[in-house]
């Protein structure tokens, strides 16, 4: 499908008049694949014209690969830090390219970022929208100094063409802070540390990289599986990623893996899932047996439902209802479990047994599960919440400005744009 390229452009620049001083990442979103935009359709891995770093969603964790993947992914503290530092927050619209590039007038900054809420775009932002949709760009006219009316892959298409002519040189101060960022911050860092003799899922997550075959698939459901998984798990060409992007909703791990397998002709999925998130779609245990799809099937023992464990921690004082064993819920034994619908089953609750188990779950020609026990409250880091005041009031701070709070300190040397009001009220020095 071909649509022409329109725009609404509020602004004097043109492509090619200011590539000279343009500074960008790119974000890129689940509409790449929509687009048919991969690293080898476009030579992303080699972008010899822009020399962006880039930065993903989860949508398209798995799409980039091969390109420069300096400003990590959503969720990663690089990712925040980097994307504020050229203006923009993120601004949640069904893109079809996920996010865009344009010149902008403001320091020749260019980058397209999508988010969740209308009105929190960073401050002084120049922002550029390409949908193939016009009622989608006719939602928020005013806060779009750029809209272009084009499918994403012939966007980029003619703007690779237009800029080559034009080629610019390498930022690397650029790029030299974007790298400082990803070492300061790194994605598995000290907060990450095993705690009460359970290992951590982030350090798990890291570990498993080494055993995805070239064709792996991995399918999450959420809580651990999906923050974890996201945020550590890295993919190659030929190696595919999936979630549920939508309402976030528990469950749909077990019933995602299935539909992928058939998808893949009964081929193998990787199924990463919760203990609570397996209480949701138990049954269908039947139809992997039933069928003997390959999926192996990581559950984390966390002993209930951990994100709500976070939550009435920091905003009911730890006082747990309904979440835990506790408190009045309980999950089975998922390795006699196993026994009952004829699959095997493993466990892992040291190093040494990810060293021992994960080989053999891989070797493994059916279906199979593994339990990975984790602390009951390890925390999910680094993470936008909610900062508790003395006075009791609440404050959601700024994307940038993740949990555990860094020293205000800290901060301020990493932001070339000065904190945030909301950063400076929290108050963490």
């Amino acid at each position: 499908h071909t649509t022409p390229i329109s725009s609404n452009r509020k602004s004097p620049h043109k492509p090619g008049s200011a590539w000279g001083m343009l500074l960008a990442i790119v974000l890129a979103g689940g509409y790449f694949r929509l687009a048919k935009l991969n690293d080898s359709a476009l030579q992303m891995d080699n972008y010899s014209v822009f020399w962006m770093p880039c930065a993903t969603q989860a949508t398209a964790y798995q799409m980039l690969a091969n390109w420069q993947r300096i400003a990590g992914m959503c969720g990663q503290l690089p990712f925040p830090v980097a994307v504020t530092q050229l203006f923009l927050h993120a601004f949640h619209l069904p893109l079809t390219f996920g996010n865009l590039i344009l010149p902008s007038a403001l320091w020749g900054v260019a980058t397209i970022v999508i988010a969740f809420f209308a009105g929190r775009e960073a401050r002084g932002a120049k922002m550029a929208v390409v949908d193939i949709d016009p009622a989608e760009l006719a939602k928020y006219p005013a806060r779009f100094n750029h809209s272009i009316c084009a499918d994403a892959r012939d966007f980029l298409t003619a703007l690779l063409r237009d800029a080559a002519a034009a080629p610019v040189a390498r930022p690397q101060a650029w790029l030299a802070q974007c790298e400082s960022y990803r070492a300061r911050f790194p994605w598995v860092g000290d907060e990450h540390r095993d705690a009460g003799g359970f290992i951590n899922s982030y350090a798990f997550m890291e570990r498993l990289n080494a055993h995805f075959k070239p064709d792996q698939f991995v399918v999450t459901d959420m809580g651990t599986a999906l923050l974890s998984g996201h945020q550590v798990l890295r993919f190659k060409q030929g190696q595919r990623l999936m979630t549920s992007q939508g309402l976030g909703e528990m469950g749909y791990g077990l019933p995602g893996a299935i539909g992928a397998s058939f998808a893949r002709e009964r081929g193998e999925v990787l199924c990463l899932n919760c203990d609570g998130g397996m209480m949701m779609n138990l049954q269908e245990l039947q139809t992997v047996a039933h069928h003997q799809l390959p999926i192996k099937i990581i559950i984390f023992n966390n002993d209930g439902y951990l994100m709500i464990k976070h939550t009435q921690k920091a905003i009911m004082s730890g006082r747990f209802a309904g979440t835990d064993r506790k408190s009045g819920v309980s999950c089975p034994d998922f390795s006699k479990l196993a026994v009952a619908f004829n699959l095997p089953a493993r466990q892992i609750r040291t190093w040494e047994d990810v060293a021992r188990v994960l080989p053999q779950l891989q070797a493994c020609p059916g279906p199979a599960i593994c339990e990975v026990f984790m602390h009951p409250t390890q925390l999910f880091v680094p993470k936008l919440s909610l900062a508790v005041q003395q006075d009791g009031s609440l404050v959601s701070p700024p994307l940038e400005d993740l949990s555990p709070l860094l020293p205000r300190e800290v901060m301020r040397e990493s932001m070339l744009v000065g904190l945030h009001p909301k950063s400076e009220k929290i108050g963490h020095d």
